[in-house]
């Protein structure tokens, strides 16, 4: 059956949103989980995307390793949904299982689970300019106030403090993860859709997690420019296109996974 799909016209900070719905492209993955809010899909062998509606759906990748070890790629908006999704894995997982996750950027879309792994003991890895931006650009500084024409998220956030990520690195310099014989390269291509946007490759999948930086086929805004720097994006994304053309899945932060025309159709964009 064709699934309709329902857009209401979000703003945050003046920029219009893809509201409750999942893009149709998802539609020939796995489900694995579904509680009306998020939905657990598996797009390879141990590999999950994670689509929570917050009130806009946004991407987490979830990378699973040898000896029970898991990678989290942004968290869901909130504690309860990565709580959830944790008992997700914990369920669907033989023995304990050891989480670690990294942080794209600051927004709440990244790291609004923070505050859950924190209590389970997880590390959670981030640059150090994404911990500087969220003192500077958090909930009290300017971000709660842009929520105010989102009522869900508003009156959720507006009695929550965010958690940083404690696991620190310098931006510019980036980060290998190494899970036994497997790498993760969290890579820093400039400014973009935030000043501390990062990229996430595994190279033995030739998977690519762009996170917000890259716009998924389907968009043709820009999205929320609120602490973007429009002048360098284009070349930052030209830069990412550059160090990964053999990328064969690539997951923005928000809609559908494609492949490497995710980058140029971003570069597109921005160019505008």
């Amino acid at each position: 059956m064709k699934t309709l799909l329902r857009l209401l016209p979000l703003f945050l900070l003046g920029i219009v949103f893809t509201a409750r719905s999942i893009p149709a492209q998802t539609d020939s993955y796995k489900v694995l989980y579904s509680d009306g809010e998020m939905v657990i899909r598996e797009i390879d062998p141990e590999t999950f995307l994670v689509t929570h509606t917050f009130p806009w759906p946004a991407n987490s990748l979830v990378l699973k390793f040898k000896k029970n070890q898991f990678l989290l790629i942004d968290t869901p908006y909130t504690d309860e949904a990565t709580e959830r999704l944790v008992t997700f894995l914990k369920k669907n997982t033989p023995g304990e299982i050891k989480i670690s996750a990294i942080n794209t950027h600051f927004h709440v879309d990244n790291l609004g689970g923070n505050g859950y792994l924190k209590k389970i003991n997880a590390r959670i890895y981030g640059s150090s300019l994404t911990v500087r931006l969220l003192k500077e650009r958090g909930l009290g500084q300017g971000m709660l106030e842009s929520m105010k024409n989102m009522p869900e998220m508003y009156t959720y956030y507006k009695s929550k403090k965010l958690t940083a990520p404690d696991n620190l690195f310098p931006v510019e310099k980036g980060l290998k993860l190494h899970f036994g014989r497997d790498t993760v390269e969290v890579w820093y291509p400039g400014a973009g859709h935030t000043k501390d946007n990062v990229v996430v490759y595994y190279p033995k999948k030739k998977i690519l997690f762009g996170g917000c930086i890259l716009k998924a086929m389907e968009s043709s805004s820009k999205g929320n420019l609120g602490d973007a720097d429009i002048h360098v994006w284009k070349g930052s994304v030209e830069k990412l296109l550059a160090r990964y053309p053999e990328a064969k899945l690539v997951v923005p932060g928000h809609g559908a996974t494609g492949g490497i025309e995710i980058i140029r159709h971003t570069i597109d964009i921005v160019s505008e």
